[in-house]
């Protein structure tokens, strides 16, 4: 399979009450540099609903992109570093809840499959 298929990874992420601009922030200045490094590229930040939320439940989605298996697989062995645990650590300030999902294109698909699980 072509390294050139990418992975997108999305992140959404629940913030508490007044944390969108300390948390966009944050992501800019102590996240992002680390993550363009593990080889993610930043492709959205998107903020739903459209308006910040005085009670909370503001969401923000990180859409990410990675070359392919081998810049998944690169990306994972870099997050293991203490850096990155300690970033989402200390997002806890920011974060009631976060997850994270993986998708491909649809197109894609037959080949991620035809890689098998153990390597993609």
């Amino acid at each position: 399979m072509p390294a050139g298929d990418p992975i997108t990874i999305i992140d959404e992420l629940e913030l508490r009450p007044g944390m969108l601009r300390p948390f966009l922030e944050a992501l800019h200045a102590d996240y992002l540099p680390g993550a363009e490094a593990r080889g993610l590229t930043l492709l959205h930040t998107w903020v739903t609903p459209p308006v910040e939320l005085a009670e909370g439940g503001t969401r923000v989605l990180l859409v990410w992109q990675v070359d392919g298996v081998p810049g998944f697989w690169r990306m994972r062995s870099g997050s293991a570093g203490p850096e990155v645990a300690a970033w989402w650590q200390a997002c806890e300030r920011f974060v009631v809840s976060r997850t994270r999902r993986t998708a491909v294109e649809a197109e894609a698909l037959p080949r991620f499959e035809a890689a098998g699980r153990l390597h993609a």
